[in-house]
């Protein structure tokens, strides 16, 4: 087990990449809609695997929530002071600022 769990350091970059994905057909329907990943971080930080624990209930919505999830770049964990391999859960959320 990691000893100091892997941390995301490019939050401004996943929050552009959240705007860029999302999708135009949902943007202006109004509403949230959140996946949950599971991001399987290397000893370099970045994301080795990433799978859908729990969908948004879109299946579009997910796929751009994993797309959004391979831009992610972490301080990787630690063991005995040593990168190694872990992995994260991070709720990715679309809100739509729209709606009727």
């Amino acid at each position: 087990m990691a000893t100091d769990p892997a941390e995301l350091v490019n939050a401004q970059e996943v929050q552009r990449a959240l705007e860029a994905e999302f999708p135009r057909s949902r943007r202006d329907q109004g509403g949230t809609w959140t996946t949950i990943a599971w991001i399987l971080v290397g000893r370099d930080g970045r994301p080795m695997e990433i799978v859908v624990s729990r969908s948004s209930g879109d299946s579009r919505m997910d796929e751009a929530a994993l797309k959004v999830g391979r831009v992610m770049r972490f301080a990787p964990a630690t063991k005995e002071d040593e990168p190694v391999c872990a992995w994260v859960s991070i709720p990715l959320m679309f809100r739509s600022r729209g709606g009727l």
